[in-house]
């Protein structure tokens, strides 16, 4: 990307950024308005927008290769995070009860779904496309990995790790990816509702932020 270009998407982003900051001055966004604004996000806004994002890509050779490099990329990249987190935690001084936690952060990284509509900003389509299946990647590691390194082997039933993993934006990263692999495109109306409501994630999450 030209830096010309990603400079006036940084500065659009700090510009929307900076009214929600306005609006917290002013007193104008509430804590009780900024909830409202995370849950629209996350349960409506996002979904749409991911979900959209997978319905507006043409299946092509590269991206069908990329995706599933990234998949693999993903797996390798918190594989390779967790054993250095259990190389480093058996070769220091922490205890044996602060392991676990910091092994488990050592392989995930403290990150949000907001950070989807920065990406895709930046980045485009294709970018939300490789951050999606990355994330999607993570989120199951989490809930299976994660939860076993925490609870020192003992697996969680299997309805109750689904039902962790499958929050409405993972649903939506699936079932995009299906509708991807796919090659189905959606009606035209119905396109346009899902991406258009999806595009307004990236003002709404940084006037939250």
């Amino acid at each position: 990307m030209p830096v010309d270009i990603f400079i006036k998407q940084i500065a659009i982003l700090a510009l929307v950024a900076m009214a929600g900051v306005i609006g917290s001055w002013t007193k104008i966004i509430t804590t009780e308005v900024k909830d409202f604004v995370a849950r629209l996000i996350f349960n409506i806004t996002l979904p749409a927008m991911l979900f959209g994002n997978f319905s507006t890509l043409e299946l092509t050779p590269r991206l069908l290769s990329n995706s599933f490099q990234i998949l693999g990329l993903a797996a390798f990249v918190l594989a390779f995070m967790l054993a250095v987190g259990w190389i480093t935690s058996s070769v220091t001084g922490i205890s044996e009860d602060d392991k676990p936690v910091f092994r488990l952060h050592s392989m995930l990284g403290n990150t949000i779904y907001l950070g989807f509509p920065v990406i895709f900003t930046i980045f485009g389509r294709e970018g939300l496309l490789y951050a999606s299946l990355f994330t999607l990647v993570s989120n199951i590691s989490m809930w299976i990995i994660g939860v076993m390194i925490l609870t020192n082997g003992k697996k969680l039933p299997a309805r109750e790790r689904i039902m962790h993993i499958m929050n409405p934006n993972t649903i939506a990263i699936v079932a995009g990816f299906i509708l991807f692999l796919s090659g189905f495109r959606l009606p035209g109306v119905i396109k346009e509702a899902v991406t258009g409501l999806g595009g307004t994630t990236t003002y709404l999450s940084m006037i939250y932020i």
